[in-house]
């Protein structure tokens, strides 16, 4: 299912939410990928993201706050960045801590940085958990 998030492009592939931000990242956009991450598999088991950050230019404070209060993050298996720089690396990383620790979920997935698509997808195919493993507790 494709989704149109400003400008940003959302398309859920089975486990997979496969996001290409282009522009500035508002609040209200972020939010509107994380409801769509939480109604992936009606709410329960494994996911995982693929990102495209190539064309992100920022992400406002409120913005990586949201993120960062994503109780969510104990449901994905692995997140692939595509074409982030250092900044957005660091930043990306920072969310991701806060995340774990606002939430009290324990983190079951990577981060893997990458610059290509197809390099993405391998490494997120790696990272796939069999359907017969325990699905993560659900917040």
């Amino acid at each position: 299912m494709k989704h149109q998030i400003g400008h940003h492009r959302v398309e859920v592939e089975a486990d997979t939410i496969h996001i290409v931000m282009i522009g500035d990242c508002a609040p209200e956009e972020i939010a509107a990928v994380l409801r769509i991450i939480d109604g992936m598999g009606s709410g329960k088991g494994r996911c995982y993201v693929l990102a495209d950050v190539r064309a992100l230019s920022k992400a406002s404070p409120e913005t990586r706050r949201i993120a960062g209060q994503w109780p969510g993050i104990g449901r994905i298996g692995g997140t692939a960045i595509i074409g982030a720089n250092a900044i957005t690396r660091a930043l990306v990383m920072l969310v991701s801590r806060a995340s774990i620790f606002l939430s009290r979920t324990p983190k079951i997935g990577e981060t893997y940085f990458c610059d290509t698509e197809e390099e993405a997808r391998r490494w997120l195919d790696t990272r796939r958990v069999p359907p017969s493993a325990p699905a993560p507790p659900s917040s």
